[in-house]
């Protein structure tokens, strides 16, 4: 088995929210790269959430998958390593799938809505997903005693 077919098979094994954590990953990697190639600035303004939004309609999910700093990638991948299993398990995939994109777009929704007390000009890295997640699952598993 060549390399390309074993990594095809390998991904094709990864539930969903891995295969998201395997995207935020490369797209990390991407954004550390650019400033070599000399295109990071336009990855920022092609995928970031800012007051563009009917000239960029999908940075309403892009920006959540662009992250800045490494603690930052690193705890988005813990949370949704250890939240997306719970909430799966008591919800369902299918569930957990819709949370997590209307977590990312009511997110954005947030951010437009209080964009002018905030000071950047730009949203990156910002998922709403993550914090919903953590509350659903602290408020299930102190409703059933765990």
């Amino acid at each position: 088995m060549n390399f390309q077919n074993n990594l095809n098979l390998n991904f094709s094994n990864l539930n969903f929210f891995q295969k998201i954590i395997g995207i935020n990953v490369l797209m990390f990697i991407i954004y550390r790269l650019s400033p070599v190639f000399g295109f990071q600035e336009e990855i920022i303004s092609l995928l970031s959430l800012d007051l563009n939004i009917l000239t960029k309609p999908w940075s309403i999910i892009s920006y959540a998958f662009i992250h800045q700093g490494l603690f930052e990638l690193i705890f988005m991948i813990f949370l949704l390593l250890f939240t997306t299993n719970s909430i799966s398990n008591l919800l369902g995939q299918k569930i957990s799938i819709n949370l997590f994109f209307t977590g990312i777009f009511l997110g954005g929704i947030i951010y437009l809505f209080f964009r002018i007390s905030i000071s950047s000009h730009r949203c990156i890295g910002w998922n709403f997903f993550s914090f919903n997640v953590f509350i659903i699952t602290i408020s299930r598993f102190r409703a059933q005693g765990i």
